[in-house]
């Protein structure tokens, strides 16, 4: 992937303000010395032994009990003798980047995710290149763990307003890049295989990055090495997404993931003996560079309860309506056939009741019911009130069912065991019909009141989510131009500010054009104020039209524009961008379908940071005075500020 003059230019720019996320030079200079197959232990360690953040997390890792060391290891020959050149690079890597981007000033921005799910599909990706060999199996580590980098890029790059889009969109949605162009002229896999080709990793890797969440419209050859890492990529980040996610939704991904397995040659067994073997790896790596893991119950265990969920609906049971709501819904559980009955008569009355004599029928009716209040034995036959509770939380809205168990005697060791199990309260054998009610009645003013409490938190999401997108407007009304859509004067300031102070920083130039149309207080007067605003928006649009992307254009009075050009020197400003709008403007015709037809020209100063211009206030005052040259000199011409 090679990325346009344009893009690339923009990439400088980005690379210049110095806040683009990087490894260490000593994690580059790793990077580069094991890429060669004549690079000796020495020569390394003496570069590990230059960072001592990454020696003692070396020899903290060729330490550890997983490794199986047979003495302790205190130099670093010795660590790189027992870990290896790969992995001292990979530990350098994830440790130099990590440790300096672990968190950050954007709000919308999960940076404990992004990182748990990146070193996820680090260890993915490791683990496909060791079948496949397409690359080194380090090297696919690299891949997969920096294969998002542009999000961090992103995020460091424009923190409140990448925060902001967050905030109003899903970063999952396929056309999510799209937004990020709109809003920041790139987007996170450009500016991935940016950094990528930056650092010097092979074009394989930075081609696979840059198409990685859209492996289709990659322009490979099928069967081909680049083809096939970017499948792989592809897969990678699919299972990472399952690492970092909860059992439900890691449950609802298995299909997908079988079928994107299946694409790659890899059937159900195979990944299932993969997916233990990425979990053990997912866990070692995040505990040796400090990175969010969590335990993964096994696939095969996710299958079994996905085959367990399709067999109860294959069978016939499925959610019932919901009952009155002067009611709630009873499930009674219990092996003593004669008490279900008992009680189900009482509860009949008032609410929706269902029975069950044994675990498995207890688990089938909670998937056909879905009660409010489910009423156990400490005891039922093929499984006990613990392990049925447990698969009672675990199913969608368990967590909100208030649970009673019912006792035959009160002493402690039986309590403790019902509210050990899962109980919410209990009841003791044999019960009469007032305790009985008072029980359910108090369990349904609970799950009254957690159903309130959901649906007020549901009302404060959706409240918030409003409130932040109207922020979002509001904001952009304040720094925008209503007739030409174009910053205000109030954003021109802020974002002169921010240039100055870049340029001042990196001593590079910065130049400033303020533009004025010529004759306009003629253009109202002979076509009134709507014939002034057709002007306004049209001269405006060619203007915007015209300049470079990088370029930055706001209207700052009546008819008078600010255009900031950062890295362009006062000449190449004026000959460049002034003359191309002198241009651009003379040679458009502005028509409306009312009959209206006119050309208009512009004057322009130009005046660049210098000596003599050492504030912003001369910087202007310079481009206003060389403004008032041009109009006096004969207008539709560029003035450059002596």
């Amino acid at each position: 992937m090679n990325m346009p003059e344009r893009e690339q230019s923009r990439f400088e720019q980005f690379k210049t303000s110095g806040k683009l996320p990087s490894p260490t030079g000593v994690a580059l200079t790793l990077m580069s010395m094991t890429q060669s197959e004549d690079v000796t232990i020495t020569e390394v360690a003496k570069v590990v032994q230059a960072d001592p953040a990454l020696l003692g997390r070396v020899l903290k890792f060729a330490n550890s009990p997983g490794i199986g060391a047979r003495r302790s290891v205190a130099t670093a020959f010795d660590g790189l003798s027992i870990l290896g050149l790969a992995v001292v690079r990979q530990l350098a890597l994830g440790l130099s980047i990590i440790s300096n981007y672990s968190e950050g000033s954007c709000s919308g921005f999960d940076y404990r995710r992004f990182w748990s799910h990146s070193l996820a599909a680090g260890c993915a990706s490791q683990l496909l290149c060791r079948s496949s060999k397409v690359l080194t199996p380090e090297d696919g580590f690299s891949c997969g763990m920096l294969s998002r980098v542009g999000r961090l890029a992103l995020a460091t790059l424009f923190p409140k307003e990448y925060g902001r889009l967050l905030g109003v969109a899903d970063s999952s949605r396929d056309d999510f890049y799209q937004l990020e162009r709109k809003s920041f002229a790139t987007d996170h896999n450009e500016l991935t295989a940016a950094l990528l080709q930056d650092w010097k990793l092979p074009k394989i890797m930075v081609d696979a990055a840059y198409y990685q969440e859209n492996p289709e419209a990659a322009p490979f050859e099928a069967g081909s090495r680049h083809y096939a890492l970017v499948h792989q990529l592809h897969f990678a980040g699919l299972w990472a997404l399952m690492c970092v996610s909860d059992d439900a939704t890691r449950q609802a991904m298995l299909p997908r993931f079988f079928e994107h397995g299946q694409k790659l040659g890899l059937d159900k067994e195979t990944l299932i003996g993969m997916d233990a073997e990425l979990t053990h790896d997912w866990l070692e790596w995040g505990q040796v560079l400090n990175v969010p893991v969590q335990t993964l119950a096994p696939i095969a265990e996710l299958e079994e309860r996905a085959l367990k969920t399709s067999y109860l609906a294959a069978a016939g049971y499925h959610s019932a309506a919901r009952p009155p709501a002067d009611s709630c819904s009873i499930l009674i559980a219990d092996n003593d056939a004669a008490l279900v009955e008992s009680v189900a008569a009482v509860l009949k009355k008032s609410h929706q009741v269902r029975t069950a004599t044994s675990g498995e029928e207890a688990l089938h009716a909670l998937t056909d019911m879905n009660p409010d209040i489910v009423i156990t034995d400490l005891t039922l036959p093929g499984m006990d009130a613990g392990e049925f509770l447990r698969s009672m939380r675990g199913l969608e809205g368990g967590s909100e069912r208030y649970a009673i168990v019912t006792l035959a005697d009160e002493d402690e060791h039986s309590v403790a065991t019902a509210f050990e199990a899962g109980g919410n309260d209990y009841l003791v054998k044999p019960f009469n019909t007032r305790a009985l009610e008072a029980r359910v009645s108090a369990g349904r003013r609970i799950v009254t009141l957690k159903q309130e409490v959901k649906r007020e938190m549901q009302e404060v999401h959706r409240y918030v989510k409003e409130l932040a997108t109207a922020n979002q407007r509001w904001e952009e009304a304040a720094f925008t131009d209503i007739l030409t859509g174009l910053p205000n004067r109030r954003y021109a300031m802020e974002r002169l500010k921010q240039e100055w102070a870049s340029a001042v920083r990196s001593n590079r130039p910065l130049s400033c054009l303020l533009v004025d149309i010529d004759y306009f207080k003629h253009v109202n007067d002979t076509y009134g104020h709507d014939g002034g605003d057709l002007v306004l928006h049209s001269v405006a649009t060619v203007l915007k039209a015209t300049l470079r992307t990088e370029d930055v254009i706001c209207r700052v009075g009546g008819e008078e524009f600010l255009v900031i050009c950062s890295d362009t020197s006062a000449s190449a400003a004026a000959d460049g961008v002034g003359k191309r709008l002198n241009k651009a403007v003379a040679e458009h015709i502005i028509a409306s379908d009312a009959g209206f037809r006119a050309r208009v020209t512009i004057s322009i100063g130009v005046a660049s940071r210098s000596a003599t211009n050492t504030t912003i206030d001369a910087l202007l005052k310079a481009a206003d005075v060389a403004v008032y040259e041009a109009k006096k000199t004969g207008r539709n011409r560029v003035c450059l500020a002596k």
